[in-house]
């Protein structure tokens, strides 16, 4: 162990003091651009720069704290009040990332961080402040005390202040963070500029580069953008303002698919010979030219590229940043299961940029006759990648939208690549009740023992009961249970864009980001339902039965119903917490035959939710327990 924390120790001051020689370079010129749409740039330490001049946020009224920022994920949407020209077009909100970036459109920016401009990464349309491994809370997911982030809208709403105060890198060594950045974002609507200014800028991030930190601006599509610095760090009292150019020659004719089958393009189960699928695609005007009317194509395929439907119509003109909603007269009824993709393309003649001419929606077609449905997004056989977060903390979570109901959630599967340290991993399904329809209400929680996993196999764990889903969807998370756990993925298209990264508490739906490798990896895991509940809540064919908590919630005290054919013995209740450590137990020894209740004190329990178990030795049955104080 000595050995390895000295090697990684001496690669760690030969990045830095390459680093420190970049950055002395870098921050020696003191100007650039224009980038393709006209945007320059100049530091302080330009004659004809901006002043580095620190706004205080925290002493004017009005000033928000953002809250609930944790590592590597983003909160909004902002409404943005000001009319703040930015490229050819009006943010109307605007959304803050931890890793020290505002975004115009919901996206997340984490190592690696892109150079700029990128058309490839998922998430454009951003303002680089000091975009890097940062983090607002500590390596047990816990908020760092004394930092922050906040904003302050200027009352003759003119100005628009972000400011990080305090904000640490990440780091893989407890506690889990070191530095100290102090830095802000400036937009004002007087001559639409961008100004960056960085009070206290002390230390750098522990990622390798390429890709440690980037810094500037970039447009909606990603094919226009201006950079300051990339990995450098910028100096601490310095400040770069980016000028709107003050006469613009392009003119930019871009159509894009913004959308198709929902607002987030994921992915969607459908039944076999079942309803009509509708195909719906959202176009935008990306451009800052208004648009004719133009052609748009939507095509079915299936998994070997043959297609299914083909349909065409045409979208009305649009104004710059005019969005409109197709819908597609010709329907398509899948008569077999199977994975199928659903294409929108835009054909406008001389479209300016061809990577958002063509957005993909994957479906999924299940046989709904079976009595165990598998709702999955990717292929087993494909595997080839893994999600393992440094230092045990994190997870990954999928959500489901089942193709129809009620139905009953029993289990889940998944492929454990490797668990060299013996440690397991946790398994929680969430409502969608949560914010925005994210993650809620805890349904369920089971322990995957390691004794239990077999690396690079596809294994099924049941569920500590049949989940009834009567509308909408549900989430479930894998959580490691310590360093080195890794899930498999698939790493072959099509991708859910249903994926999100848990680096924080599973529970507090904050801690959700979407993935940051969506659009190359798809965890495998999967949810098993049925029509009908099975397993321990299935009707028992010796007419046993046991009831559920009540009352629930509890306070000192809750009862289970029981009705019995013949009298048990040593019957065994035990009291668990959503992670299985036992809470409490108490030992029945005889129920008599016929109905009647099962006392069980609480008091000595916290508030919380609780699994209550009764087993005879050969039978079990399970029922959900939330404890109030």
């Amino acid at each position: 162990m000595l050995t390895k924390y000295h090697i990684i120790m001496k690669k760690t001051l030969l990045a830095l003091l390459a680093i420190v020689a970049v950055t002395g370079a870098l921050q020696a010129q003191t100007s650039g651009g224009p980038d393709a749409f006209g945007y320059t740039w100049k530091t302080n330490l330009d004659p004809n720069g901006p002043t580095f001049n620190w706004i205080d946020i925290d002493s004017l009224p009005g000033t928000v704290t953002v809250t609930n920022l944790a590592d590597d994920n983003i909160r909004g949407p902002f409404s943005l009040q000001i009319p703040f020209h930015y490229y050819w077009y009006d943010p109307t909100v605007f959304y803050v990332g931890s890793n020290g970036y505002i975004n115009f459109s919901n996206g997340t920016l984490a190592h690696q961080f892109p150079s700029i401009p990128d058309s490839v990464n998922a998430t454009n349309n951003f303002l680089a402040a000091l975009t890097t491994d940062l983090t607002f809370t500590n390596s047990s997911q816990q908020a760092i005390a004394g930092i922050s982030c906040k904003y302050w809208i200027s009352p003759a709403l003119d100005s628009l202040v972000v400011t990080y105060n305090g904000v640490p890198f990440w780091d893989p060594i407890a506690p889990g963070y070191q530095g100290n950045n102090i830095f802000q974002i400036v937009l004002s609507t007087v001559d639409s500029s961008i100004t960056y200014q960085y009070l206290l800028q002390i230390g750098s991030s522990q990622n390798a580069v390429p890709g440690q930190v980037t810094i500037g601006i970039e447009n909606v599509s990603g094919n226009m953008g201006l950079q300051y610095l990339l990995d450098a760090y910028p100096s601490t009292g310095s400040s770069v303002k980016f000028y709107y150019p003050q006469s613009i020659s392009v003119a930019i004719n871009d159509a894009g698919i913004s959308a198709v089958g929902n607002a987030n393009t994921g992915a969607m189960f459908l039944s076999k010979n079942g309803a009509p699928y509708s195909s719906t695609v959202e176009v935008t005007n990306f451009g800052n030219q208004a648009l004719a009317p133009f052609s748009v194509a939507s095509r079915i395929l299936n998994a070997t590229g043959i297609p299914q439907l083909r349909d065409t119509v045409v979208a009305t003109a649009l104004a710059p940043s005019q969005v409109q909603q197709l819908n597609f007269p010709l329907t398509w009824s899948p008569t077999l299961a199977g994975t199928f993709r659903h294409f929108g393309k835009t054909l406008l003649t001389g479209d300016a940029t061809s990577t958002n001419n063509e957005k993909p929606l994957e479906l999924q077609v299940v046989d709904t006759t079976l009595l165990s449905v598998v709702l999955s997004y990717n292929n087993p056989l494909n595997s080839g990648g893994g999600i393992s977060w440094n230092g045990g903390g994190g997870g990954i979570g999928n959500y489901y939208a089942p193709p129809f109901y009620p139905c009953y959630l029993n289990q889940v599967q998944l492929i454990i690549a490797a668990d060299p340290n013996f440690l397991g991993c946790y398994l929680h399904v969430y409502d969608d009740d949560g914010i925005n329809g994210g993650p809620g209400t805890m349904l369920d929680s089971i322990f995957i023992d390691p004794n239990n996993i077999s690396a690079t196999t596809l294994q099924t764990f049941n569920l500590n009961q049949s989940i009834p889903i009567t509308s909408g969807g549900f989430y479930i998370a894998w959580i490691m249970g310590g360093d080195g756990v890794v899930l498999e993925e698939d790493i072959t298209a099509p991708f859910s864009n249903r994926t999100f990264e848990i680096l924080g508490a599973a529970s507090n739906p904050n801690a959700w980001s979407p993935y940051r490798n969506s659009a190359t990896n798809e965890p495998i895991l999967n949810a098993v339902i049925s029509i009908n509940p099975v397993g321990i809540d299935a009707p028992s064919v010796s007419e046993n039965s046991f009831g559920h908590c009540t009352p629930n919630p509890a306070s000192t005290y809750t009862r289970i119903p029981y009705t019995l054919t013949a009298s048990q013995k040593n019957v065994v209740c035990k009291v668990m917490d959503m992670q299985g450590k036992l809470c409490a137990k108490k030992i029945f020894d005889t129920i008599s035959a016929g109905s009647g209740t099962l006392f069980i004190p609480t008091l000595t329990l916290t508030s919380g939710v609780y699994m209550v178990e009764l087993s005879n030795g050969e039978q079990n049955h399970r029922t959900k327990l939330s404890v109030v104080r």
